[in-house]
């Protein structure tokens, strides 16, 4: 993945992160947008517990905004925001539901991979998959 840019942001941005995206011309009037912590099956974790104790430095945001998908990691007071690829693209998605949050996996064309425990508006989750899937 290339990176697109980086935005300064503060904690009161991460707690509107749909008007922070709007904001910064990186989410369109769809509001596909979803957050959470980084997530590897197997490991017998709780991405958001275990990421309590770190705040929010490890967010990642996965937002569309017109043909473009981008995969936003919170890093420093900033936003290194990439894209990952195109709305016209499918992509290999597998969604499980956990107890309280579900976990997504991504894949694109380049074998790039996302994978997240959401805690952040959840129910996009679910139509991103529905609109993307392969």
């Amino acid at each position: 993945m290339d990176k697109f840019k980086e935005l300064p942001h503060t904690k009161a941005d991460i707690k509107e992160l749909e008007a922070y995206l709007k904001k910064n011309d990186l989410l369109d009037e769809a509001g596909i947008w979803f957050a959470g912590f980084p997530y590897n099956e197997g490991e017998g974790q709780n991405a958001i517990a275990k990421n309590l104790f770190y705040g929010n430095k490890k967010l990642k945001i996965v937002s569309v905004k017109g043909e473009d998908i981008y995969f936003i990691h919170n890093a420093k007071g900033n936003f290194s925001i990439y894209i990952y690829g195109k709305t016209s693209e499918k992509y290999n998605i597998v969604v499980k539901r956990k107890l309280l949050n579900p976990t997504i996996e991504i894949w694109n064309d380049k074998e790039e991979r996302i994978s997240l425990q959401i805690n952040h508006n959840k129910s996009q989750v679910f139509e991103f998959k529905k609109k993307y899937n392969k």
